[in-house]
């Protein structure tokens, strides 16, 4: 997999285990480029471009961008209700006898509730499993540690999503660097592709691919 934009001379080559770091020292520079990150992962349009050999990818699809540590999608609705369909095909699959009982339960308990009811009402006896867990509010366990938080929703994306690839803006400046590598480590054991965005040049980890962009605009390989 590979990464171009229109405005830079290098291509970034991008594959599990190595890591690719654009620092952007230009403040402006890199506002500019986080906020065509984030842009595009919602709406594939923008400067950059991701393919796999030879063939364009839709970013959008195949691509995460992290930007907000304080507050990790993996409960919006897209995460949800794969998470939700998920869990219903495992307990149909998994556990059919208690599945139908539990349905009974809760149709049991909606015909004795009617009958008590000044205004009645109906309700669809086909709804899906799934719709069980919506109403119960089943959502995916965050953790306390930011590093677990970041680690989980990857996994969960890789999982019910299928996403592999990953861009953080500014990573290195809300995890240490004990922690940074032991996210690489993970990282790599799932095979998933990580790509960071900085403002700051900080230690070079092992691991990483570094490209500083400079007050000059010239791009340096460290």
């Amino acid at each position: 997999m590979t990464l171009a934009h229109s405005d830079l001379t290098t291509v970034f080559n991008i594959t599990p285990g190595c890591v690719n770091v654009l620092v952007v020292e230009p403040e402006d520079m890199f506002f500019n480029y986080a906020g065509q990150f984030v842009t595009q992962a919602e709406s594939n349009v923008g400067e950059f471009c991701l393919a796999e050999d030879d063939k364009i990818l839709n970013f959008a699809k195949q691509a995460i961008v992290v930007s907000d540590y304080f507050g990790l999608r993996q409960n919006d609705k897209k995460f949800l209700t794969k998470l939700c369909q998920r869990l219903a095909d495992t307990a149909e699959a998994e556990m059919p006898r208690e599945a139908d009982e539990m349905k009974s339960c809760i149709f049991g308990f909606l015909d004795k509730l009617n009958a008590l009811s000044d205004c009645a009402f109906q309700y669809d006896c086909d709804a899906p499993l799934m719709s069980v867990f919506k109403a119960f509010g089943v959502t995916l366990a965050r953790d306390n540690s930011l590093l677990d938080d970041i680690l989980a929703y990857m996994k969960a994306a890789l999982m019910l999503l299928n996403i592999r690839c990953f861009f953080f803006i500014g990573l290195k400046t809300v995890l240490t660097s004990s922690q940074i590598e032991l996210f690489y480590r993970e990282a790599e054991l799932l095979q998933i592709n990580v790509f960071l965005v900085e403002n700051v040049m900080k230690e070079k980890l092992q691991r990483e691919c570094v490209l500083v962009i400079d007050r000059d605009l010239c791009e340096i390989i460290v």
